[in-house]
């Protein structure tokens, strides 16, 4: 049976060259050039699952991201597995950039930037990185990585997942009756979930109130899980002091969206990770050989989950 590459939005020498590397001797058709029927597994971008109909002994999609809820929303038949990256380089790029903004909050760059801006030149004492403690909501294989960073800066750091799976110098947080404890418990609240129906707007205005006086939000996982409009009131209210957002929904936000001109919030377009070629397909050839062998593949998702 063939696999199949579809990235119609990725620069596609690149990505075949890495594919065709890490998938040696196997041979890689790309789509057209392929008999549909043949296919038994797709490697595809955001939009190439628009092919997935025409593909009737399809077994398997691996998506070259962490994120499925495009898969989820496309209808896949129950007996198409879904395998996501785990981290393919992802982990590093997203713990530097959860390091960076943490270090500007515990520095006060934020208030530092504004005073000058108003015309004011003056130094004030900042906390250490030991008051300040970071919690991770979503703690799986990125947050793991984004946890070493932070602690390694000398931040204190909490977890929270479903499971509350225990990690050396992390505060573990389980389950829904957790949650607001761990969000009492950190005043940078970076968060990593994916987007599934019990995540939609878990951070709303009840759980955005939990937090500690001016605390910090940052949204890496997916828009959907953050109330954005709850976002907005709790910072024009002063009972946060700040939002960085990653991800937005919908993304980008639209024009006259008050995230883009509200003073307190940073916005990126979605750039805390990016999918690099070599690691992910370093990750694909795993996953291959993992199916040849019999095994269950690394980055299987759980339709029930989301992830």
């Amino acid at each position: 049976m063939t696999i199949l590459f579809n990235g119609p939005t990725l620069p596609q020498e690149i990505w075949q060259t890495a594919l065709h590397r890490a998938l040696a001797p196997r041979p890689l058709a790309v789509w057209p050039d392929v008999d549909p029927a043949s296919v038994s597994t797709l490697i595809c971008w955001r939009h190439g699952e628009a092919i997935i109909p025409h593909l009737p002994n399809l077994q398997r999609v691996i998506t070259l991201s962490a994120g499925v809820d495009h898969l989820l929303a496309a209808g896949l038949p129950e007996g198409v597995e879904i395998i996501r990256l785990e981290d393919a380089g992802m982990g590093a790029q997203m713990a530097e950039y959860a390091l960076h903004w943490a270090l500007h909050f515990q520095r006060d760059f934020d208030r530092h930037i504004a005073a000058t801006r108003a015309g004011l030149w003056e130094k004030r004492p900042y906390r250490p990185a030991s008051d300040l403690p970071c919690g991770i909501l979503g703690f799986g294989t990125l947050g793991r990585v984004v946890a070493d960073r932070l602690l390694a800066a000398g931040f204190p750091v909490n977890g929270w997942s479903r499971r509350g799976q225990g990690y050396p110098g992390v505060r573990p947080f389980a389950g829904a009756d957790h949650l607001e404890a761990f969000l009492k418990a950190s005043e940078i609240v970076i968060n990593l979930l994916p987007a599934t129906p019990e995540t939609r707007h878990l951070l709303d205005e009840r759980r955005l109130a939990a937090l500690r006086p001016g605390a910090v939000v940052i949204n890496l996982g997916r828009g959907a899980t953050l109330d954005e409009a709850a976002l907005i009131a709790a910072l024009n209210a002063g009972a946060l002091r700040a939002a960085v957002l990653d991800v937005t929904d919908p993304e980008p936000p639209a024009a006259d969206s008050p995230l883009r001109r509200h003073p307190a919030v940073s916005l990126t377009p979605h750039l805390a990770a990016e999918t690099l070629p070599d690691p992910a397909a370093a990750q694909v050839a795993r996953v291959i050989k993992a199916v040849e062998r019999g095994e269950t593949p690394p980055g299987l998702v759980a339709r029930d989950r989301g992830y």
